[in-house]
């Protein structure tokens, strides 16, 4: 995994930082925060942060693509979500 620390650190910034602002950004442009106590601007903000998962391993196996790329930001993402969940957390119970 240390040989794809740069690339693991960049995913995460991207899939924890800026896809969360930009999808709740929209959802809250979209008006979901008014809808129920806000609770579909909280479901948009949890699935934006989540880790890249399934959907990261899957293509580079059929694709015949760099795995152990794949597999170190799977396991990079899954790892930060012991940091990832209590932020959101605090997010949440603010919103």
């Amino acid at each position: 995994m240390r040989d794809y620390l740069k690339e693991c650190v960049s995913v995460s910034v991207l899939k924890f930082i800026l896809v969360p602002i930009l999808a709740t950004s929209l959802a809250y442009m979209f008006g979901f925060g008014q809808i129920d106590n806000g609770l579909p601007l909280k479901d948009v903000m949890i699935l934006a942060a989540m880790p890249v998962a399934f959907n990261a391993l899957i293509p580079p196996s059929i694709y015949d693509l760099d795995l152990d790329l794949a597999n170190s930001c799977w396991f990079f993402t899954t790892a930060l979500l012991v940091i990832v969940l209590p932020v959101l957390l605090i997010l949440i119970n603010w919103v």
